[in-house]
């Protein structure tokens, strides 16, 4: 979002949230609810602003909103379905549980080529996905690495998205408490139409392009957070099909640096049909129960 722009003016945008709290149909009428989501969002930007030491400081926080932004408008429209009460229009979600996993007892065989998930989850029991950082065995890990199985059509894309709007969405949410970044690539975008053939990439471009193409230009101010732990610690990098892996990100291709990079981070839930995941030592597996839309 331009700094420029009036929903980045302090008076403006204070202005414009009191004006619509004080109109009742604003927490109805979708139009303007969106425009109350967004600019209580904004003002709660200028209360991190207000007290940033620095204009680097600034743009970041500017670049992390307007990705949340982005998240909620992109995937609004996947997660929400529109209806009406009582001659308004509204949504509702589409997924109306907290989505639901196994989490393996058993760790993962690397030796295998494919993952047995009757054998791999006899022992396993369910857990709210939302928290899932609670549960004993993923608690004591130092880094959160994850990988969550399901079958074709189970809802792992779905998973994915999920997550991203919930981080962007619940200010108090788990998401949005533990990470003041979630990155999300989807493996069919690595592809050599959107990454042309060079020596090689590294993570932070792939970032950049999938999650600040609109940002380009302001979003290298990010790059050494990329090797600043405390910051590395609170972003999650989300794989979304693993099995869907293209040939650049292979060991010879001239994406696998970045792809090796962003697997390095502290916190990487990958996605994948049942398949053995590379260079991911230490993952612990989860099964998801298939996403039923209401």
């Amino acid at each position: 979002m331009d700094q420029k722009s009036p929903l980045f003016n302090p008076a403006v945008a204070e202005d414009a949230l009191t004006f619509l709290q004080q109109r009742k149909e604003a927490e109805t009428h979708e139009p303007l609810k969106r425009l109350l989501e967004n600019y209580r969002d904004v003002m709660v930007t200028f209360q991190f602003i207000d007290s940033a030491k620095t204009q680097a400081e600034m743009k970041v926080i500017q670049l992390l909103t307007g990705l949340q932004l982005f998240y909620k408008e992109k995937f609004a429209k996947i997660l929400l379905r529109p209806t009406e009460v009582d001659d308004e229009e509204r949504t509702i979600p589409m997924i109306t549980e907290t989505p639901k996993v196994k989490v393996a007892v058993k760790n993962i065989n690397e030796k295998d080529k494919l993952i047995k998930t009757e054998s791999l989850f006899e022992d396993a029991k369910e857990w709210d996905l939302d928290q899932i950082f609670d549960h004993p065995i993923i608690k004591q890990q130092e880094q959160k690495k994850i990988i969550i199985y399901g079958e074709e059509g189970d809802g792992k894309t779905t998973l994915s998205r999920y997550i991203c709007y919930h981080w962007a969405s619940e200010s108090k949410g788990l998401w949005n408490r533990l990470f003041d970044l979630v990155v999300l690539i989807q493996a069919p975008e690595l592809n050599v139409k959107r990454y042309p053939q060079k020596e090689s990439y590294e993570a932070k471009e792939i970032i950049v392009q999938e999650c600040f193409i609109k940002s380009k230009k302001e979003a290298p101010i990010l790059f050494p957070l990329f090797k600043d732990e405390a910051f590395r610690a609170k972003t999650l990098i989300i794989f979304d099909g693993y099995d869907m892996l293209t040939e650049p990100c292979e060991r010879e291709g001239h994406l696998n640096q970045a792809f090796t990079e962003l697997l390095k981070f502290p916190n990487v839930i990958v996605t994948s049909r049942p398949k053995v995941v590379k260079g991911f030592p230490g993952a612990r597996a989860l099964l998801l129960n298939k996403l039923t839309p209401a």
